[in-house]
């Protein structure tokens, strides 16, 4: 015959098996939280339609053709007398928006301030950190998901004050 104090400790022995196989089970039949993470990632809302050129006559490039005109336009072959050799690296920063990203602008046609392209930067960041956490985010943005690319275009498209990235045919400014 078992003493009180066996019979707890046989008692609690099985006790710790039956808890174990339990936490094991539990483990196994657990959902995979990455999987899970990226089902739920989803845009808050649906990306807008296309806006009418006829509505942004002061807009100059509207499609990517147009802007690839007017970069060609600006790039032109050297006569021969150049005395120094093209810099090399990132460029200056410049006051403006005009020589760096020349193709976003306002409905008026005006230069986008620098503080804006700023926080395009910052909320491209978030979003791109939003994707890994839901292990969407792609290697390089050529290899995204549609379900990736459409969470981005549709945040970015719909943030107020971004709407200079809609001034154009197919989304090509945002891509």
């Amino acid at each position: 015959m078992l003493s009180k104090s066996g019979r707890h400790f046989l008692q609690t022995e099985s006790s710790l098996i039956l808890n174990r196989e339990t936490l094991d089970k539990f483990i196994q039949n657990a959902p995979n939280t990455t999987a899970l993470a990226s089902t739920t990632l989803s845009a808050s809302q649906d990306v807008p339609s296309p806006l009418d050129p006829k509505d942004f006559l002061q807009v100059r490039f509207w499609t990517a053709k147009s802007f690839e005109t007017y970069r060609d336009a600006l790039t032109g072959e050297t006569d021969g007398l150049a005395t120094q050799q093209k810099r090399r690296g990132r460029q200056r920063k410049s006051e403006g928006n005009e020589d760096r990203h020349p193709y976003l602008e306002n409905a008026d046609g005006s230069a986008i301030p620098r503080e804006t392209l700023v926080k395009v930067g910052q909320k491209a960041r978030r979003l791109w950190q939003a994707m890994n956490d839901a292990g969407l985010a792609p290697s390089s943005w050529g290899k995204a998901s549609e379900k990736a690319y459409k969470y981005f275009n549709s945040e970015m498209l719909n943030e107020p004050g971004f709407e200079f990235f809609r001034y154009c045919k197919g989304n090509w400014k945002i891509t």
